[in-house]
């Protein structure tokens, strides 16, 4: 679905398994003046993003295809100052904070499900105005890699075999999307369990 004007700023890519969300997303976006297409998948999305390079990508956490914790990290793969705001109605399982995770993937908003347009817009926004360069460029140029990725784990004292499943998850997780960017995953347990 195409929807909006011509572009403020480019297309806005909106990834949601669930057609209401994504029409409703699409419609605000497009009522504030925003050129809007969706993809129901990561797949889809990623297929999309080639043909269009939109400006901003807005993507729900879990898909059937390809989710969207893939979807960052594969887009963070082509263009590293590309804004993505990840949405979600999960918040934790297995003692993990879903979007927070999201963001240490590359997300660069998180925006809890449900949410009213006057909570998306300004975020929007905010992303838009960013500058952004070519992101091959920027490592051409020597830019300095961001720092280590720190992650600790929450309440999960009482349960050691699902902190440990979820570390080399994690461990995995991080490492794969750090690769080439000079970063280090680091997972460890609470600092009360030590």
């Amino acid at each position: 679905m195409n929807i909006g004007a011509s572009g403020l700023s480019g297309y806005i890519l909106v990834i949601d398994d669930n057609l209401v969300v994504r029409h409703v997303l699409a419609r605000t976006l497009a009522r504030a003046g925003y050129a809007v297409t969706t993809a129901e998948n990561g797949r889809d999305a990623m297929t999309l993003f080639d043909r269009l390079r939109p400006a901003l990508i807005i993507t729900d956490l879990f898909m059937p295809e390809a989710d969207g914790f893939d979807t960052i990290r594969g887009l963070r793969g082509i263009c590293r100052d590309l804004p993505i705001i990840a949405i979600s109605g999960a918040l934790h399982g297995d003692d993990v904070d879903f979007l927070n995770l999201a963001r240490l993937l590359g997300a660069t908003e998180i925006l809890q499900k449900p949410f009213a347009a006057a909570e998306l817009l300004p975020i929007v926004a905010k992303c838009l105005e960013r500058p952004r360069g070519d992101a091959a460029d920027a490592r051409d140029a020597g830019e300095p890699p961001a720092p280590p990725i720190a992650f600790q784990f929450v309440g999960a004292e009482d349960r050691p075999e699902k902190r440990q499943r979820m570390a080399g998850r994690l461990a995995a997780l991080f490492a794969d999307a750090n690769r080439g960017h000079g970063q280090t995953a680091i997972t460890r347990p609470n600092d009360r369990t030590h």
